[in-house]
Order: structure tokens, then sequence, then C-alpha cells
């Protein structure tokens, strides 16, 4: 179990959260975000993959299918995220055109 002190910790990194839209050389005005995780925050794939785990054990509660790998049962199989590289676009275009940016 996760200790009260920690969720609410999480919880106040997303509270009352507010983003702008780059557009070249144009931002837009910013805006409250309802729900989501930040981009680039280093907390967003864990709290993706905690959130995942829960759901994956509520919907495989009680399943007996699956199949045997090396004598153990899998119920289910889960993926990896794969990560594009900027490496090979030109210097002059290494910020994509949409930025979104966190207040």
């Amino acid at each position: 179990m996760i200790r009260p002190h920690l969720v609410k910790l999480i919880m106040s990194l997303y509270d009352d959260q507010k983003s702008n839209v780059h557009l070249g050389s144009s931002r837009s005005e910013y805006f409250r975000l309802l729900c989501g995780v930040r981009q680039g925050c280093s907390l967003s794939p864990y709290l993706f993959n905690i959130m995942a785990e829960v759901l994956m054990r509520h919907a495989l509660e009680g399943f007996e299918g699956g199949f045997r790998i090396g004598g153990r049962r899998v119920t289910n199989l889960r993926y990896a995220a794969l990560e594009l590289s900027w490496t090979s676009w030109s210097n002059e275009s290494l910020t994509p055109p949409i930025n979104v940016g966190y207040g």
C-alpha cells in the first residue's frame, strides 16, 4: 500500500496545473489541465505503470486462462514504449513545431 502522505505529495504536484502551447514564436494563453501527467516529468512513467498494474490486476481478477512459458503461467503480455531519437533531424529543426510548456 502507498502511504497517504506520499499520495498527497504526488497529488500536490498535479493540483492546479496550467499549460500553454508554443507555435513558432507565438504562445497561447495559459489554460488549466484537468487530467494527464506532465510530459517529460521523471515521475510520469512510474505513475503510468502503477495505474496500468492496478488496472491489469483488476481486469484479470479471477481469470484462469493464459499459457505457460518455462513452467510459469502467463495471463497477459505487457509492452515497452519506444522513444524516438531526434539525432537525424537537421540543426534547424531540433525543436518540434509545437511545444507544450507548463506553468
